[in-house]
């Protein structure tokens, strides 16, 4: 179902340039589907149910609204899709598009890989794909900021001019201050580790010391991804159920992981090649992780003074899309996101009545139609052929048996009352000769949405919830099993915070960070 500016994608290919370290991969095979393309604008674009539906906020918990953030943040440090064509060529995508459009000029067959590691290494803040970004620090390997609250910009030479390795984390100017935590907290513990260390140590980017500083702040992120933000999407008890199929080496994503390595070894790579091979399922990247966009809400309040919308469209009017300084009146008060000081902060309900700001998103956060993120979500699941969610809760069902209960939502909660009444089109439409029908071959990430709406809690149904616990603890067991299994056993144990290693959540994380004056902010 190729349609203007998307091609359809085939999976990753391993060959010697390198690029192949972190592909996309599948945990179930994709049924080929053909759905009808206007069924689905109708169900998801502009006015359609997605945007008309009420929202299922008052019976569903909800999150404070930061952790719509941190799940954007967690998703760009895990996953870009670029493409290369048959002749091995990179792809070009828009850096301002949401998903990532991936066009060629010719007949359009593309290879999907992974711009990122798969690795909670934090390689969006400190450079893609591992590579150490010298640009981003001065001399002593701080981050180089502007007056402690903005990354530096009108850098000439640089993408956008602007000192941030991944542009993606300037998109809006919320998720642009959550990455600057990150390089606060690198800089608090880099600069306490230079004031301690003697004369004609070095400790500049790439240093010994440096790199025990990164160390450091890479834990601390993979703390707060265990014990902060995975238990609220999913739950305690699901992530050991996960973490045991893990360890038997039964779960979806880990028999995912050892099928793309043995591949690698029959290319020939070594040992030590195969075991860079960090994989990343379509399944979470293209459906499951996606669920952050129910989320959203239409505007935020940054601090006491200042609210602003996430879009506007009146000349002059600002709002929250990014590349823009950050000025004193746009710094954000945390206490507005996360659980400071009792304030209110909370988000959305994760169900599948989205924000009326995503059905029409403006340039240049898209390129091309359709304007609805809701519909190009779908869309871009039909197009990397994701399996249908019917497909994979069976596949799921298969490896937990009676360990998770995946219940099987019927017509009535895929599609209730409301969605019949006052868009009978929808189905009709989807059930046009040749195509398959929404209720019998409902999208996954529709799928996931509509499940975690049947949830009070506020996190993710039994589906969706497996879904991440398994690509997220999945790589992170691929990364340290030892670490993992460690901080496993601490879930639901809140330590005292006496420095980073003690720090398991972003309010420990903020409360580090503004103990005390950083010793460095930038210039």
């Amino acid at each position: 179902m190729a349609h203007h500016g998307w091609v359809r994608v085939k999976e990753s290919e391993f060959d010697d340039n390198g690029d192949l370290k972190f592909p996309f991969v599948r945990l179930v095979q994709g049924g080929g589907h053909a759905y009808d393309s206007h069924a689905i604008s109708l169900l998801s674009g502009a006015m359609g149910p997605m945007q008309k539906l009420a929202s299922n906020a008052g019976l569903k918990e909800v999150l404070p609204a930061g952790f719509t953030f941190l799940g954007q943040f967690i998703d760009h440090d895990l996953t870009e899709l670029i493409g290369r064509d048959e002749v091995n060529a990179v792809v070009p995508n828009a850096k301002t598009t949401e998903p990532r459009q991936v066009v060629t000029s010719d007949t359009g067959t593309t290879t999907i890989l992974n711009g990122r590691t798969a690795r909670f290494d934090l390689d969006s803040v400190y450079g893609l794909q591992g590579v150490l970004d010298l640009d981003l620090f001065d001399r002593d390997g701080l981050f180089l900021m502007n007056q402690g609250r903005d990354i530096v910009r009108g850098i000439a030479g640089r993408e956008m001019g602007r000192l941030i390795a991944d542009p993606r984390n300037d998109e809006n100017k919320i998720i642009v201050q959550v990455h600057l935590l990150f390089e606060k907290l690198h800089n608090k513990i880099h600069s306490q580790k230079i004031a301690t260390t003697g004369a004609g140590v070095q400790h500049d980017a790439g240093s010994d010391i440096f790199n025990e500083s990164r160390e450091e702040t890479q834990k601390v992120f993979r703390r707060i991804v265990i014990h902060d933000y995975l238990p609220r999407i999913t739950s305690q008890s699901l992530m050991k159920t996960v973490f045991g199929k893990l360890g038997t080496n039964t779960a979806l994503y880990s028999i995912a992981a050892e099928n793309v390595r043995k591949k690698a070894r029959s290319h020939g790579l070594s040992e030590d090649e195969v075991l860079q091979i960090f994989p990343m399922p379509v399944e979470f990247a293209h459906a499951a992780f996606r669920f952050g966009h129910t989320q959203l809400q239409d505007g935020y309040r940054l601090n006491a003074l200042t609210q602003l919308k996430l879009f506007l469209t009146e000349a002059g009017d600002r709002d929250l899309r990014g590349d823009e300084e950050i000025t004193a009146d746009l710094e954000i008060d945390w206490k507005y996101f996360f659980e400071l000081q009792g304030v209110e902060k909370s988000g959305a309900p994760v169900d599948a009545a989205l924000p009326d700001s995503i059905f029409r998103l403006p340039p240049p956060t898209i390129g091309e139609p359709p304007l609805s993120l809701a519909e190009r979500n779908i869309r871009r699941g039909i197009d990397v052929d994701l399996p249908t969610a019917q497909e994979m809760f069976a596949a799921l069902k298969a490896v937990y048996g009676t360990e998770v209960s995946f219940p099987d939502l019927t017509s009535a909660q895929l599609f209730p009352d409301d969605l019949r009444k006052g868009f009978r089109e929808v189905l009709g439409k989807d059930r046009q000769q040749g195509t398959v029908s929404f209720e019998t071959h409902t999208p996954l990430w529709y799928y996931i949405l509509r499940e975690a709406e049947q949830q009070t809690s506020a996190g993710l149904g039994p589906l969706g919830s497996v879904l991440c616990a398994e690509t997220i603890l999945g790589c992170l067991y691929l990364e340290d099993p030892v670490f993992l299994s460690q901080e496993m056993s601490k879930l639901g144990t809140t330590p005292t915070v006496s420095g980073p290693d003690d720090i398991q959540t972003m309010v420990a994380m903020i409360e580090y960070i503004e103990q005390a004056p950083l010793a460095y902010l930038g210039s």
